[in-house]
């Protein structure tokens, strides 16, 4: 007995950030990117601003990310 596919149709894989674009147009519809920006933090810019990291640390933890190395060093960056 054989455990493949009955049939050639492609397997669907969702993936666990497919709501991020939503809720990142919710975010920005209520204000709260807006308010983050405004939101004071001490810290250096360089690259980016430190509230560029704030805002990614939060869709982070949206997606389902459990540790925030996983945002750079996960299977799924």
């Amino acid at each position: 007995m054989s455990l493949s596919p009955v049939n050639d149709e492609p397997k669907i894989t969702r993936t666990a950030h497919a709501m991020l674009v939503p809720w990142g147009l919710f975010a920005r519809q209520i204000g709260l990117i807006r308010r983050l920006q405004e939101v004071p933090i001490p810290q250096r810019k360089r690259d980016y601003e430190p509230h560029t990291k704030l805002i990614e640390f939060l869709a982070a933890i949206l997606s389902g990310c459990r540790y925030l190395q996983d945002i750079s060093l996960g299977p799924h960056p």
